[in-house]
């Protein structure tokens, strides 16, 4: 299982042009990260680890938060990346 939301995706990106902490101008590097969060939590689903986590990814630029994607925890790390990168690579900066 996947979820993203590219809406607040663009929210968080037109937050950070909006209050000076991103540029329009020059370029900015995406860092891109997947982390396994182990939980107790009732929906959590056995991860690699053999534990009960959920597996969220993380987009940064700089230290900015742009976006979070949430998977289960039995997802493995390249679950769907391309994708998820192909929507991220999307620079909603540059479309308004």
């Amino acid at each position: 299982m996947l979820n993203y939301d590219d809406k607040k995706y663009n929210a968080l990106i037109e937050l950070c042009v909006k209050t000076g902490q991103l540029k329009k101008e020059g370029k900015n590097i995406l860092d891109f990260d997947n982390v396994v969060f182990e939980n107790k939590k009732q929906d959590a689903k056995k991860s690699y680890k053999n534990t009960s986590a959920h597996h969220p990814s993380f987009s940064f630029i700089g230290r900015l938060p742009v976006d979070i994607e949430t998977h289960n925890g039995n997802t493995p790390d390249k679950y769907k990346q391309i994708e998820t990168l192909k929507r991220r690579f999307k620079n909603p900066i540059s479309m308004k």
